[in-house]
């Protein structure tokens, strides 16, 4: 108890518990000279651990030796804080998340973009290979995957078995966070090309992966147990990420963006409207964005197909179903591989076969079979 602690002698009291610091406490008094700990790990009178950064300095009354002050900083709280954080944050976030006494970590409401990133078909592909070669190609994937989001001051969420979730924005949020969260798609793409060159050389076949990024308001925290938090954020946004990512498997892209983080990055990355989705918990129909590639911005070809792509868009919600369908032929016709094209002009043909209601808001849904 504290009365006890008053009453002891410090040797013995703190010497029971901790016979190093009753050592170093001695030769404090015999060389009279201050000594400082730091990060040492103290035995408590309830027999608990703790870190602490400890000083110890001799007190002096005149000529003679009184004692010695002991002061010691409990900074178990913070290790635990650090040590959460370091798993997921770069050290220059870690850095400035503790300047601000890591106060954003324990809940708040803030702008972010979200990013999820998929492999395809990673199950089929792990049926071929073994148990450790299954986990050196995700190893390999999310090595670069991470250097890709840290390098654009993002926070790696978590991994989900063969798919990751990055955020940008939280816990520290800047002007940029949209176009940071695009770089990191276009660097993990760009990564992924020089890991398929090699996978080539060995005759293996290419990975795909498909990236959904959202750009809103979440709420952002380290979440769990005492023993095991995480940092991690939640709400609509993240939901419409993981949608996005998902929606790259229907469009037969890469790269899905939702109207505000291309509305963030625009000037900066080219990016296509490509369909209007209806969004859960929301009433008015969602645009969705491609982002395209740096790499196929200059090809003739795919410039033409992007053109007539979104002149077939505008016929398609104005219930032009002819003119849509010219538009997305031509738009396959420039670009062979425009996967988006193909969708819609499908789409377009089955529209003018079964047109939909008068207040048709432009969102597809599958017309019923006759």
């Amino acid at each position: 108890s504290r009365d006890d602690a008053e009453m002891a002698d410090a040797r013995e009291f703190v010497g029971s518990a901790n016979p190093w610091l009753a050592e170093e406490i001695a030769q404090v008094v015999a060389g009279e000279v201050s000594k400082t700990f730091l990060d040492s790990e103290l035995m408590t009178v309830s027999n608990g651990t703790i870190s602490a950064n400890l000083s110890l300095v001799p007190l002096r009354d005149g000529d003679r030796a009184t004692g010695v002050l002991m002061m010691i900083d409990d900074i178990s709280a913070s290790k635990r804080l650090e040590g959460t954080i370091r798993r997921f944050m770069t050290q220059e976030v870690m850095d400035q998340v503790l300047a601000h006494d890591g106060d954003a970590l324990f809940g708040s409401a803030c702008q972010a973009s979200i990013l999820f990133a998929d492999v395809r078909g990673f199950t089929t592909m792990a049926e071929a290979l073994t148990p450790r070669e299954t986990v050196e190609l995700l190893n390999e994937l999310f090595t670069e995957m991470y250097e890709a989001v840290a390098s654009a001051n993002g926070v790696l969420d978590k991994f989900m078995g063969d798919a990751i979730m990055a955020v940008y924005g939280a816990p520290l949020a800047s002007d940029q966070d949209a176009l940071n969260a695009v770089t990191s798609a276009v660097d993990m793409l760009r990564m992924l090309d020089l890991i398929n060159a090699r996978r080539a050389d060995r005759g293996a076949a290419p990975v795909r992966i498909g990236i959904g990024i959202s750009t809103g308001e979440v709420v952002a925290g380290t979440i769990g147990s005492p023993k095991r938090m995480d940092y991690t954020v939640i709400g609509d946004s993240v939901n419409l990420a993981a949608r996005l990512q998902e929606l790259t498997k229907t469009y037969g892209v890469e790269l899905l963006l939702c109207e505000d983080t291309a509305a963030a990055i625009s000037g900066q990355v080219e990016t296509r409207e490509i369909d209007v989705i209806r969004v859960r918990g929301r009433t008015r129909p969602a645009k969705i964005f491609e982002a395209v590639a740096p790499s196929r911005t200059a090809d003739i070809g795919r410039k033409a197909s992007v053109v007539a792509y979104r002149k077939g868009r505008t016929h398609l919600l104005s219930r032009n179903w002819q003119g849509a369908i010219a538009d997305f032929e031509e738009a396959v016709a420039q670009d062979p591989s425009d996967a988006p094209a193909k969708v819609m002009l499908d789409r377009a043909r089955m529209l003018a076969q079964q047109p939909p209601d008068s207040n048709w808001d432009g969102v597809w849904q599958s017309p019923a079979k006759t």
